[in-house]
């Protein structure tokens, strides 16, 4: 059942198109989010007050403050568009610059965690701004590849390679990403697999819309489900700082005219 759901989730992304948006769209308010969507977010932001410490802040980061479901996504509604991708990039560099400023270790390891919003979408840029800047760190994950819109100047910066690493999986959910999926084409994996590999030092975490298109868990469910990532990459490094997004406005598909 989970795995039909994460393919129905795939579906959707891919699948729907302007004509299939909620009408009054164009008018688009941070208002007129879903109303699960809001309370995500609103719990994602408590997760984030009450778990952080001194050692291993838990940051909630607000992807969804300025960014328009309607101007910063394509046709879809929900992937960022160009203008997506550079809000998203500027709002994840805003968190993670003092933390890499701050970092002991000299080149800390940082890992873009999430679904197909980090797979396809904003890596390079925030890599761009952040060398840019001049922060040194590596970016790690199982996946190797690049954002499926990429201007050529972007691929390099100062004679240096843009780091192709990443944990971005197209469709899944939170609870995905903790214990893997058997059906993803790019491995089964989840944490309990990958931090075998690696130990991060930092995570930008944006996960949970697939959680909401689906429509299977209530808000609390997938915060729980958010919450219990958190936990296992504390328990790979109890010094992890970990930013998680209040994630991206998107816009309903429309049901089907009866």
């Amino acid at each position: 059942m989970k795995a039909l759901a994460g393919m129905v989730s795939i579906a959707l992304l891919a699948g729907a198109c302007s004509n299939g948006l909620d009408a009054g769209a164009a008018d688009w308010q941070p208002s007129d989010a879903p109303p699960a969507l809001l309370e995500l977010n609103e719990r994602i932001e408590d997760l984030a007050n009450e778990r952080s410490t001194a050692g291993s802040p838990i940051i909630a980061v607000s992807q969804f403050d300025g960014f328009d479901a309607v101007d910063d996504t394509i046709d879809d509604g929900i992937h960022p568009s160009v203008s997506g991708e550079d809000k998203l990039a500027s709002t994840w560099v805003e968190s993670l610059a003092p933390i890499l400023a701050a970092h002991p270790n000299a080149e800390p390891s940082v890992l873009l965690l999430g679904d197909s919003i980090t797979h396809n979408h904003y890596r390079a840029v925030l890599w761009r701004s952040l060398q840019e800047q001049g922060h040194r760190f590596d970016l790690i994950g199982t996946q190797n590849s690049f954002p499926v819109r990429v201007a050529v100047d972007d691929l390099s910066y100062d004679g240096v390679s843009f780091d192709t690493d990443h944990e971005g999986h197209i469709g899944w959910t939170a609870n995905e990403i903790l214990v893997g999926s058997e059906w993803d084409p790019a491995g089964g994996g989840g944490l309990e697999e990958w931090l075998g590999g690696y130990t991060p030092d930092i995570v930008a975490l944006h996960i949970g819309t697939n959680d909401l298109v689906i429509g299977e868990l209530t808000p609390a469910e997938i915060a729980t489900d958010i919450g219990e990532v958190v936990d296992r990459l504390r328990l790979s490094n109890p010094d992890v700082a970990v930013l998680v997004a209040q994630i991206i406005p998107y816009i309903p598909i429309a049901e089907p005219a009866e």
